[in-house]
């Protein structure tokens, strides 16, 4: 093992992240002093845990000058190459690397080891675990320094220490703690043993007085134990009495209970019968009583005729809607063809206004050129004139101009709308062929409902026969006398169907084979003989094997049914036949014989009738009574060979076989008319769901249609407003206004043309004389004046017109809308009416149904209420006759549970005495009965004074015998423990002495080896000295202190080491001087040499030296350069840090400490850079 890397952070000097890599051999580390290379040692002996606990973290942290923050924190790792250590690889089992790492701030300390945290305690164990440092029992200080660390300073202390702090020095290094820490764990040992035989003394002495307290008492011990056996006698004596009282008292009340038992059996039996015939009673009552989820016929009858009413008023109304309906239409369509005459009317005077006002428009064109024709006589006037002919030119041509953009925008307009009256006339001819469609999908659904309807009347009129039919077998069922099949039996098969139907007998349903009466088949003529032969085990339940007889009747307990008396037998423990019935003559017939049944049940029907012959008298049935075989007669009488005769003469209509097959048949009729009924009203369901999932795709029809006539009556309003649209855009574009403008604006270019070409023929002309023009311009603009008013009076009149149109053709537009309205809804109205119709007609259909079955259901059900009525007053004259066995029952049952629990407190009581009896000694017991004394007050009284006897003694401090004898024996017990624990003493002292003497021997031993190993060294160092190491003794006897080699030494008890001394010659011939008498140079020699040697004793992998040279000269430094090389060479590392060059010779890795800005940098350097290091004046070092 060796160092491999050291890291350092925040640690002292070192600021920043500082790495240091050793080699396994000779390291050094150099640098001024203050530079912080003492700190790099410092560090590896920080995680090596020295001053572990209580110290100072700030002294450790980095300071730079100033404050530190309480989150700055520092770390030391020191990473070990173990890879030749065996044991430390396999404990870590992560590589050949053990690294140690320890953070630190003012408020943590962290300990990891291979990146695993550990607490204080864990890193110390797992230091000492790998021998890396040791610990004493009694304090967790750091003992080991001097073993392979060697601090600054440390190699001067040796030589100034006393004798006894260098003998303890020498002991910590020896590893003498342990010896310590041992005879201390004994010292403890024995205080506590000293304590325990103390107190076991105090016990002891404590006890003996206990024990003469009891001697004293002994005599009024056995005066009381005379008087004590004397009482138990007595109470023996006593609990004899009670037994013999219970005893009697216990056989009472037994025989009063089996009394009561068998009066509650009794009534118990006549309860049954009764339940069972009040059971019949019920079910008859139950088969006769009305379904009360059937409808009540003439609240039936009542519903159809509301419901008939109902539609007949719908109908009415519908049809009075739908009259209303077509009279709106019909004034709608009487308006419509009024307006339509009105506008056409309208339309023709609006030609006709319009003819007369372009009339008007020419007459006084024509007076304004006559007055232009008089005006052109006058010059001064044609230049006027003609400059307002040419406004009012420019006027009329842009009036043509908007007229021509109107006429443009209106074409246009036109066109879109005759475009959008195509698509809205295609759209709305689509609508109508879907509706048609729809129209006809509904025609379809409406005939598959009325042919599903027609179905369901059907199936109606058959579940109605059939329902009576049922009504008329169950009535017959309850006539019926089948009082020969007993409820029990009935109740039996009933079980046994359950059974089948339950999931156990699901699993053994191939084991079930049958029931008796059921497998075999037996003639007529023979069927009474048979009967009253098998009688009751007509009934038995025939399995193959006792599983599963044993699962029918397990599901019989569990049914909890106490009316069900079940016979079974299992096949597979019947035991076969060995011999089969023999004829016994002509007149003798094997009753077996004349019976069909299966194979399998052979040997059963032999155990059944295998001695019973059928003979056809009785002279023939007493002439084989001899031959111990049993007959019967054909008519029922059964004669035993024991001579008893039973049965009789049974009817052939009351045998038993036939009531049970008439049962049969009857009960079949009933289950297969039950099941046609139940599949009427299945498949009366199933058109019922055909005929709601039509009538759901008829809602969804007809909704679409509703969707369809909207869409369509949308469209049609479209189309109707898109139609007066264009037509009042054809309209518009009708009126001549182009060539009205046009003519207008051809006359006053004709005017301007004419003026223009007077001006320029006779611009110079004079004037003419206008005289006689005044009168006629004054008569043609009256006339004009008078035209443009009519003309104006037109135009009024004309624009009046045209509103009127325009409000008329709203007007029409508005009565289309409401016609479109009222034939969508005289569709619906009409449609609905069908529908009504419909459904009127199937009521009306329903009714004539009912009307036909009623007749036939009043008669029965008249029957039936008669039957039911004679059932309800048997029934209730039964639940009577229940009630008051019931209450006599309870009464007896109560009766019977008091003496029952008398019986069990008896019992309990005399429980409690033989328990008490059985505690009294025997002895006692056999004294008892000889001195028995029948007398129960005179032996109480005895006991008494006794009692009274025993009272006044003092015994409360009296102990029985066997707590006497416990006691002697726990005074043996503490006598034997005490002197096991003086003997534990004696062996613990012996321990601890011999401990002592190991420590001193120990100590001699090392010392001896110590002289060796320093010699050796200090022969390297000094070739011409001698050293000595001297143990310093005290004798205690003679009270005096000398010095001996420990070669020499003698270890004796009264003997006592006191210190070390060391003696040194510097030279061959000179004497062995003490260390008082040498040098300080010479005492660093010395104490350097004690160290070396003492670190032999115990081999390290590693050593650390603190600037170990510092008060040697360049000699000495020299020879120890080679010592610690030879050292090296021999499997140690040695890490040295000095400022003298004479160490760094035999380095292989040197690194150099110096400082930069207040902090320490390291860097590996070879031996010439370090030597310069190392020669830099002091000057230059910075301050630590």
């Amino acid at each position: 093992m060796y160092i491999k890397y050291v890291r350092l952070k925040g640690f002292c000097t070192y600021r920043d992240l500082c790495v240091f890599t050793f080699s396994p051999g000779y390291n050094a580390i150099v640098g001024l002093n203050g530079s912080g290379k003492s700190n790099v040692l410092l560090a590896i002996s920080f995680v090596l845990a020295e001053n572990m606990e209580h110290f100072d973290r700030t002294s450790y942290l980095y300071k730079g000058g100033l404050d530190l923050d309480d989150d700055f924190t520092a770390q030391v790792e020191v990473i070990f190459d173990i890879s030749r250590e065996h044991h430390l690889t396999a404990m870590l089992e992560t590589g050949s690397e053990l690294c140690l790492k320890r953070i630190f701030s003012k408020s943590k300390n962290v300990y990891m080891v291979n990146g695993k945290q550990m607490t204080c305690k864990e890193y110390r164990q797992y230091l000492t675990s790998a021998n890396l440092v040791q610990y004493s029992n009694n304090t967790i200080a750091y003992k080991n320094d001097l073993h392979f660390i060697v601090k600054q300073g440390m190699v001067g202390n040796i030589c100034n220490m006393t004798f006894e702090e260098r003998l303890n020095a020498f002991r910590n290094v020896i590893g003498h703690c342990s010896f310590d820490a041992k005879i201390q764990d004994s010292l403890k040992l024995l205080q506590n043993s000293k304590l325990v035989y103390n107190s076991l003394e105090n016990q002891m002495k404590q006890i003996s007085r206990k024990l003469e307290t009891l001697d004293l008492a002994k005599d009024e011990m056995d005066q009381w134990q005379q008087l004590d056996k004397q009482r138990q006698c007595l109470v023996a004596n006593l609990v004899l009495l009670k037994l013999e009282q219970l005893s009697s008292a216990i056989d009472l009340k037994r025989s009063e209970q089996a009394h009561q038992t068998a009066v509650v059996q009794e009534m118990q039996e006549q309860l049954n019968s009764l339940q069972a015939t009040l059971i019949d009673k019920t079910r008859a009552c139950d088969a006769l009583e009305p379904n009360p989820e059937a409808i009540d016929p003439q609240a039936q009858w009542q519903q159809m005729e509301q419901q008939a009413k109902e539609l007949e008023c719908e109908i009415k109304e519908i049809r009075h809607e739908i009259a209303q309906v077509e009279y709106t239409r019909d004034q709608h369509d009487q308006e419509l063809r009024d307006l339509l005459e009105f506008i056409q009317d309208a339309n023709a005077q609006l030609r006709a206004i319009e003819s007369q006002d372009m009339a008007l428009q020419a007459e006084i064109s024509a007076i304004q050129a006559q007055v232009n024709e008089l005006l052109h006589a006058s010059p001064m006037v044609k230049t006027k004139q003609v400059l307002k002919l040419q406004t009012q030119r420019q006027a009329l041509k842009l009036e043509m101009q908007q007229h021509h953009d109107t006429v443009q925008q209106l074409e246009k307009s036109l066109t879109r709308c005759s475009s959008d009256l195509d698509l809205v006339a295609r759209d709305l001819e689509a609508a109508e062929q879907e509706l048609e469609g729809i129209n006809d999908e509904l025609k379809r659904w409406n005939k598959e409902i009325e042919s599903i309807t027609e179905v369901q009347r059907n199936l109606q009129k058959q579940l109605a026969s059939e329902m009576a039919h049922f009504a008329n077998l169950k009535l017959d069922q309850s006539e019926a006398n089948f009082k020969k099949l007993a409820f029990s039996n009935v109740h039996s098969m009933q079980l046994v169907d359950s059974w089948l139907a339950s999931p156990e007998g699901l699993l053994n349903r191939e084991y079930y084979i049958g029931v008796l009466i059921d497998i075999i088949k037996v003639k007529d003529e023979y069927s009474v003989a048979i009967e009253q032969v098998l009688g009751q085990r007509l009934f038995t339940i025939i399995v193959s094997n006792i599983g599963c007889a044993k699962s029918i009747i397990k599901f019989a307990e569990q049914s909890q049914n106490k009316y069900a008396t079940i016979r079974i037998a299992a096949l597979d423990i019947i035991p076969p036949v060995t011999s089969l019935a023999q004829d016994s003559g002509k007149r003798a017939l094997p009753l077996v014989k004349l019976i069909q049944y299966q194979q399998e049940l052979i040997p059963l029907m032999h155990q059944f009738l295998g001695d019973f012959r059928l003979v056809p008298d009785p002279d023939a049935a007493s002439k084989l009574t001899s031959q111990q075989l049993n007959c019967v007669t054909p008519d029922g009488q059964i004669f035993y060979h024991r001579g008893i005769v039973s049965g009789g003469f049974v009817s052939m209509t009351d045998s038993l076989l036939r009531t049970y097959k008439r049962y049969k048949e009857m009960r079949a009729a009933c289950d297969a008319t039950a099941q046609t009924v139940e599949q009427l009203k299945g498949e009366l369901q199933a058109q019922v769901a055909r005929q709601d999932a039509i009538k759901a795709e008829r809602d969804r029809a007809m909704a679409r249609r509703q969707a369809a006539l909207e869409r369509a009556h949308a469209l049609a309003l479209s189309h109707l407003e898109l139609k007066s649209y264009k037509e009042s855009i054809l309209g518009r574009l009708g009126q001549d206004g182009s060539a009205r403008l046009a003519q207008a604006l051809a006359a006053l270019e004709e005017q301007i043309c004419l003026l223009e070409t007077r001006q320029e023929g006779a611009p110079d002309a004079p004037e003419t004389d206008t005289s006689h023009t005044g009168p006629a311009m004054a008569a043609l603009n009256l006339k004009l004046q008078e035209l443009t008013r009519s003309r104006q009076d037109k135009q009024a009149q004309y624009q009046e017109m045209k509103d009127t149109i325009n409000r008329k053709n709203a007007e029409r537009n508005e009565i289309s809308k409401q016609m479109i309205t009222d034939l969508q809804l005289l569709g619906d109205y009409r449609a609905h009416l069908k529908q009504l119709q419909e459904k009127h007609s199937q009521t009306l259909l329903a009714k004539n149904n009912f009307l036909s079955l009623s007749a036939h259901r009043t008669s029965l059900d008249k029957a039936l209420e008669q039957e039911r009525l004679e059932s309800m007053q048997a029934q209730r004259t039964a639940e009577k006759d229940c009630v008051l066995i019931e209450t006599q029952l309870t009464q007896a049952r109560a009766a019977l549970d008091t003496l029952t629990q008398s019986l069990g407190a008896l019992a309990l009581s005399k429980r409690q005495a033989e328990q008490e009896f059985e505690k009294i000694d025997t002895s006692i017991i056999e004294q008892a009965r000889q001195m028995y004394s029948s007398d129960r007050q005179q032996v109480l009284t005895r006991l008494g004074e006794l009692n009274l006897k025993c009272a006044r003694m003092d015994l409360s401090s009296r102990l029985s015998i066997s707590d006497c004898n416990a006691i002697r024996a726990d005074f043996e017990g503490l006598a034997t423990r005490k002197t096991a624990a003086s003997r534990a003493s004696a062996a613990i002292t012996r321990s601890i002495q011999a401990l002592e003497t190991e420590k001193e021997y120990n100590l001699v031993r090392m010392l001896h080896k110590l002289n060796d190993k320093i010699s050796q060294v200090f022969q390297q160092l000094v070739p011409q000295g001698r050293i000595k190491v001297l143990l310093l003794k005290k004798n205690r006897a003679a009270q005096a202190t000398e010095a001996v080699l420990p070669e020499y030494c003698d270890i004796d008890p009264m003997d006592h080491f006191t210190g070390l001394d060391i003696c040194v010659s510097f030279k061959k011939t000179q004497n062995l001087e003490p260390l008082h008498q040498l040098s300080g140079g010479q005492k660093t020699l010395v104490s350097l040499a004690f160290i070396l040697a003492a670190q032999r004793l115990q081999v390290a992998p590693f050593y650390l030296f603190d600037e170990i040279d510092a008060a040697l000269d360049e000699t000495f430094r020299s020879r120890v350069a080679k010592l610690l090389h030879k050292q090296c060479q021999e499997g140690s590392q040695c890490i040295v840090t000095t400022f003298k060059e004479q160490l760094l010779g035999p380095a292989d890795v040197i690194y150099e400490i110096h400082s930069e800005n207040g902090a320490s940098v390291a860097a590996r350097v070879g031996l010439e850079r370090a030597t310069a290091a190392l020669l830099q004046p002091p000057a230059l070092a910075q301050p630590r």
